[in-house]
């Protein structure tokens, strides 16, 4: 099973986590993109500090 990489936040207000997670399989209609690079949003920032669901 090919693995990728993926930040998590576990749970309202906990620090961001590195985690690997299986690749999921696109279904009928869909596709799989690989992404080289991303970044941290404001939003991010704000579930990190439990401001949002």
């Amino acid at each position: 099973m090919k693995m990728m990489k993926a930040i998590q936040i576990p749970y309202k207000g906990e620090k961001m986590k590195l985690v690997e997670i299986p690749v999921p399989q696109p279904g009928e209609g869909q596709v799989l993109l690989r992404v080289e690079a991303c970044g941290v949003c404001n939003g991010d920032s704000m579930a990190i500090g439990g401001a949002t669901p």
